[in-house]
């Protein structure tokens, strides 16, 4: 296997990874257990997209000032800091918080 084949294989498996995340499919029926009505679900749904946009720019600029590898564990510990907080609180306003942390 060629040098490119295996970082190209290397960042597809731990693109796939990273986004099988089997909550998922089942993360709405979740928050609907918890309480969470139709509308506060598409407040968090909308918080979440706003702040993929907001944070998209600063990542950008983290990445070309610090070394890649080391971001994206980083990056993966706060995405695993969301179900922490969902965990310890599962309610509105700890939904809230985990879907800007993710």
């Amino acid at each position: 296997m060629s040098p490119i084949n295996r970082i190209a294989a290397t960042w597809y498996t731990y693109g796939y990874l990273r986004e099988a995340v089997l909550i998922y499919p089942v993360y709405a029926i979740m928050l609907g257990e918890h309480g969470i009505d139709a509308m506060e679900l598409s407040t968090l749904f909308i918080v979440w997209a706003g702040s993929a946009l907001v944070f998209e720019v600063p990542a950008g600029v983290l990445a070309d000032r610090y070394s890649r590898k080391w971001l994206l564990v980083i990056s993966g510990a706060i995405k695993g800091t969301t179900f922490i907080v969902w965990w310890i609180s599962p309610d509105f306003t700890g939904f809230l918080l985990g879907f800007v942390l993710w």
